[in-house]
């Protein structure tokens, strides 16, 4: 099938090393950043490695999912795994009663900012970061994803939330993280996470060109959109990902379709899947 210009550029993008990455964001973004004003916890656009979009709306349209899709309440203690620069940490901001909200991040520059930002200002907000080898955003992290233990105990939190986070790992580190989340979930606790799933109506509206992204390439039991840098998006097989909810084990409560794919019906960008321990 023959590339887009949105995806030959896209390509190029990632194919550049971080510090590149970083200084072309930069550039781009410089002459909107010198003369937008902005609240204080909202980066500058040539800053945010988040994904492009208003960062205030996005907070917002996820935060009123959690409250539509999932039991969070204010006293709920509350993990963002993937927290970037606290786009989604802010619209809880004046959300807890005796609630709590933790969130890390394998990019230092994101928890810096929401270190400055948003804990100083608000106790019942941490956030550390995750020294995690990610290829794209962390190449000199001394931690595979495989290996990684979250630096929570046991049946910690309420509610742990995923936003574009396994869209960007194999299906192996996925699989790690599952259990994470399940051993720091309380008993009844659920997972809210954002994906790219394949099922065969998917698979339909790929083959005639309708989806925003093609998964042509396949890995270990999931697919890519580039093969030379298979992080840079992955989407998983609906029925691999069933499987792999039972096997951790989680009971599937929702899943809710995402625009990406070239559905007429869908809730967000990317699909959503919420999970109960």
């Amino acid at each position: 099938m023959m590339k887009t210009a949105r995806s030959i550029l896209r390509d190029w993008y990632y194919g550049m090393p971080l510090f590149w990455r970083k200084f072309a964001r930069k550039v781009y973004y410089f002459p909107k950043d010198l003369l937008s004003q902005r609240k204080s916890f909202v980066p500058p656009e040539g800053e945010n490695f988040i994904g492009p979009g208003d960062f205030e709306k996005i907070g917002v349209e996820f935060f009123n999912y959690l409250q539509k899709y999932t039991l969070l309440h204010p006293n709920a203690h509350v993990l963002e795994v993937g927290c970037g620069m606290g786009r989604m940490a802010v619209p809880f901001l004046d959300f807890f009663n005796n609630g709590s909200y933790n969130g890390f991040d394998i990019v230092e520059e994101g928890i810096l900012w929401c270190t400055k930002k948003i804990a100083p200002q608000h106790p019942r907000f941490h956030f550390q970061v995750a020294d995690i080898y990610n290829k794209l955003y962390r190449p000199n992290g001394r931690f595979k994803a495989t290996e990684y233990k979250f630096p929570y105990q046991n049946e910690q939190f309420d509610l742990v939330f995923l936003t574009s986070v396994f869209t960007h790992m194999p299906a192996n580190e996925v699989e790690h993280y599952l259990a994470e989340i399940h051993r720091v979930l309380k008993k009844d606790g659920q997972a809210f996470l954002t994906l790219f799933i394949l099922d065969e109506e998917v698979r339909q509206l790929h083959s005639s060109g309708k989806s925003f992204l093609q998964f042509s390439f396949p890995l270990e039991n999931c697919f890519t959109i580039n093969e030379k840098i298979p992080e840079s998006n992955i989407a998983f097989d609906w029925q691999y990902l069933t499987e792999t909810f039972e096997k951790y084990p989680f009971t599937l409560l929702n899943r809710l379709h995402g625009s990406w794919s070239g559905r007429k019906d869908f809730v967000s960008f990317q699909d959503i899947v919420i999970l109960k321990k």
